[in-house]
């Protein structure tokens, strides 16, 4: 980046006045064996919901933790509704997801396509 600054006679300041910050949310939710979580048919459902909502105004990443046995779901967008409603939707498919694979008595219902947290 100094390279880059320097070879531009730039300041970091100079930059960066375009940049647009965009609210983020980052929740980690627990994984206990790789990928099982991505993999899950209810998260992928949840990314294409938050994907589809936000457009081309925000973003969803998964990536998995390097040194926890943890998923790192962010979402960023223009509308902090829109960004805590993805946060929200994730949860859910998380608890749902978490719930089927341990065996729980009662079954979870499914994620629905329209969650309410978007509202």
């Amino acid at each position: 980046m100094l390279d880059w600054l320097v070879t531009r006679q730039q300041s970091l300041a100079e930059a960066c006045a375009d940049l647009t910050i965009y609210p983020q949310t980052m929740i980690n939710v627990d994984m206990p064996r790789a990928g099982d979580l991505a993999a899950s048919p209810t998260v992928r459902d949840a990314v294409r919901c938050a994907e589809d909502r936000l457009g081309e105004s925000g973003r969803v990443l998964l990536r998995p933790s390097g040194t926890e046995p943890l998923m790192r779901v962010m979402v960023e967008g223009q509308d902090k509704q829109q960004v805590d409603g993805g946060q929200r939707i994730f949860a859910a498919a998380h608890r749902h997801h978490r719930h089927r694979h341990r065996g729980g008595g009662r079954r979870a219902r499914p994620l629905r396509r329209r969650s309410r947290a978007w509202r």
